[in-house]
């Protein structure tokens, strides 16, 4: 209604993360092609990279794994180009979840690799556990279970210390679907 296409965007977005969060994807994807056009229309790069991210994750769980990666590598390469660091950081593991879902563990394993490094380099402890969660996700996929076991409690181990109660719940499922293939139910 102020007819602010900036203020618009940036509220637009924020919305487009909840609807993630609470696992509404649909209302996801088509609030984030909306922040994603009007940042194109205004010209700022840095909020378009962000928005193509936040869009890979809804696609992703949309089971649209193409679009998913396109729009994960396009936001990686506009953080890059705008030197917008922490989302190259972040963009660099959403390329490697799309990898994953695509079932292409090598090229996600490259990734993930860097992903943990530069997570590591700029001290960021939630890329860190993202990093080694799906670095064991893609352990187990591979039938690795002692690595991924190792990966999910070194992600867990850093997720107590700071207090990322929702990662240490992905870290709880991921142990138990590792567990459960392997027939220990107890």
């Amino acid at each position: 209604s102020i007819h602010d296409r900036q203020r618009e965007a940036g509220v637009l977005g924020s919305v487009g993360v909840i609807y993630v969060h609470s696992k509404s994807f649909e209302e996801a994807a088509d609030t984030l092609r909306r922040v994603l056009e009007l940042n194109r229309e205004l010209g700022n790069k840095r909020e378009e990279a962000l928005a193509l991210n936040n869009l890979s994750l809804a696609l992703k769980e949309l089971g649209d794994v193409d679009p998913a990666l396109s729009s994960s590598r396009r936001s990686l390469k506009l953080a890059q180009q705008t030197h917008f660091e922490a989302l190259s950081v972040t963009a660099t593991g959403t390329v490697a979840e799309a990898h994953i879902a695509k079932g292409d563990y090598a090229t996600a394993t490259r990734y993930l690799r860097k992903y943990l490094s530069t997570a590591r380099e700029r001290h960021s402890k939630r890329d860190e556990t993202w990093a080694l969660i799906l670095s064991g996700e893609v352990d187990f996929r591979r039938e690795h279970y002692a690595s991924a076991v190792d990966l999910i409690a070194q992600a867990f181990e850093i997720a107590r210390e700071v207090g990322l109660r929702a990662e240490m719940a992905n870290c709880h499922e991921l142990l138990a679907r590792v567990f459960e293939q392997q027939g220990d139910l107890n």
